[in-house]
């Protein structure tokens, strides 16, 4: 008993003193190849408080320094040491690995890595985040802020330099918060996409350069650049304008007409002079058209652009013909005012998106409403004719339409185009704001186009059954080039018809107000 006695009340002296670490001072070098060792197998990532235990019994020795004036000066350099050495053997390789990996695993689609677990093995680096903060010194080392502060503030940066990749990092950062439990920070930043184009505000701002430099198409609702000093051209469709509207918002969304006449008036028209340019008046009256139809087909993208937004934005809520009001819920459960205040927003935001994804194509209605009784005024007189010159006009569109695209595959491809549909919608518009639908239909202008060239082709192909006989080979051919530029031609024609139909129906749903109000004047003079 009387040995028992003294060993037991200096247990706690001795288990200090066999359990002392300041050797570790001396070993440093141990402690990267330690560090390297837990990141390889995080399941003993746990240890880490221990060790950081074991370094913080170096500090009593270093207190009896007398080499320095303070050792306070040792205790920094040392500190400063050990941060420096965890900081790259831990802490930077975690944010890089993490980091990668939830690269990898949004871009999956790209197949860049061989990620097979059986085959480059997989580390379940999810064991260091829940660690308490690690204590050392007058510090508390929290990995898991560590690493979230690593990627918010590069997820920030990248994002701020290419604005495109914001939903990439969005991603991320929930895929983060999935996989790791890393609470991350929204960038709030304006959400944009690779295919941001031109944006919405830019273009209203300068819309008399924006029709003039881009050609529109009708059937797939997009704008291409006419010309550029680039190797590409630009273009604008529906998703464009939607990414534009999600950035700024809402706020913004059967006698003939001779086809030898129109021809005739199409070659006449040159003796009136020409432009430095090489172009007739009847061409500058092409161009003011189609300038005219580009702008109708802008004001139907943006449109369409604000519907796409908001049936994006809108398709989360199951029933918009039954929303209920959160703002009277929140109230009948007595809940705080911050939280009543955040329902009546929400209510106004799906009130908003609702009435946005409902509403029809009034749009282009009322465009006429306001131009027609304008263009109908008797100082515009002139303008009742108008369908009379609608004729040699496609004619001499369908020919620089086919130099357009003539134009594609040679070497200098200076005005070369595919497609100028604004000229039908201008067409189709101005029609419309002068009520002479009628009189351009009684001109039966595409029937007598179409006879026209179908009366040439047959004429050629049955030359050709004679000529074959002869074999004559130029003569073959250049009846072969005369039958190739009739059907390209005729197809031209084929394709303007089309295209004006289309556009015809946009304006075609109601009366215009022009059009009721003279209805009332006639039955009032009855």
């Amino acid at each position: 008993m009387s040995v028992l006695v003294p060993l037991i009340t200096t247990l706690h002296c001795r288990v200090q003193t066999q359990c002392d670490c300041c050797f570790l001072y001396w070993h440093r070098a141990v402690f990267p190849i330690y560090l390297d060792d837990v990141y390889e197998n995080a399941v003993d990532a746990a240890r880490l408080h221990y060790m950081f235990s074991a370094l913080r019994d170096c500090v009593p020795a270093m207190m009896h320094a007398r080499h320095l004036d303070s050792y306070e000066i040792l205790l920094d350099c040392y500190e400063k040491e050990i941060m420096e050495i965890l900081n790259e053997h831990l802490l930077d390789k975690l944010c890089k690995e993490i980091e990668k990996d939830l690269r990898l695993s949004v871009h999956t689609h790209l197949k860049l890595d061989d990620r097979n677990p059986f085959k480059v093995g997989m580390k379940d680096l999810a064991l260091f985040f829940s660690l308490n903060p690690i204590r050392f010194f007058n510090r508390f080392i929290d990995i898991r802020a560590y690493v979230t502060h690593y990627l918010d503030k590069t997820f920030y940066n990248l994002t701020t330099v290419a604005l495109h990749d914001w939903a990439t990092y969005s991603e991320m950062r929930n895929l983060a918060t999935q996989r790791y439990g890393l609470v991350m920070t929204e960038a709030h930043l304006p959400s944009q996409t690779l295919e941001q184009g031109l944006d919405v505000l830019e273009i209203m701002r300068n819309i008399h350069i924006f029709v003039s430099r881009y050609l529109y198409n009708l059937n797939n609702q997009i704008f291409i650049e006419r010309t550029s000093n680039n190797k590409h051209l630009n273009t604008i469709n529906i998703r464009h304008i939607a990414n534009s509207i999600r950035t700024h918002g809402t706020g913004i969304m059967n006698t003939t007409y001779p086809f030898e006449r129109a021809e005739k008036f199409n070659r006449g028209i040159r003796k009136l002079g020409i432009t430095p340019e090489g172009q007739s008046y009847l061409d500058q009256f092409r161009q003011l058209i189609s300038q005219i139809g580009n702008a109708m087909g802008y004001v139907r993208m943006i449109r369409s652009g604000g519907l796409h937004c908001s049936s994006n934005a809108i398709r989360f809520v199951p029933d918009l013909e039954d929303i209920v009001n959160f703002e009277e819920l929140v109230k009948e459960e007595g809940l705080a005012e911050e939280t009543v205040k955040a329902a009546r927003h929400l209510d106004s935001v799906l009130s908003d998106h609702t009435r946005n994804s409902a509403e029809g194509t009034e749009y282009f209605k009322m465009l006429v409403d306001v131009f027609a009784p304008e263009f109908r005024r008797p100082k515009n007189i002139h303008l009742r004719n108008f369908y009379i010159i609608v004729p040699p006009l496609t004619l001499n569109f369908v020919e620089h339409s086919i130099s357009c695209k003539e134009k594609l595959n040679k070497k200098n491809k200076i005005g070369a185009a595919f497609t100028d549909d604004g000229f039908a919608m201008g067409v189709a518009y101005i029609l419309k704001l002068l009520d002479q639908y009628q009189e351009f239909d009684s001109l039966h202008w595409f029937q007598s186009v179409r006879e026209k060239y179908l009366k040439e082709i047959r004429a050629v192909a049955k030359q050709q059954n004679v000529q074959s006989a002869s074999q004559d080979e130029k003569l073959l051919q250049t009846m072969n080039l005369t039958q190739k530029r009739l059907d390209v031609y005729l197809q031209e024609f084929e394709l303007l018809y089309f295209s004006l139909s289309s556009a015809r129906i946009f304006f075609r749903a109601d009366k215009t107000a022009a059009e009721e109000n003279q209805e009332k004047k006639e039955k009032e003079g009855q």
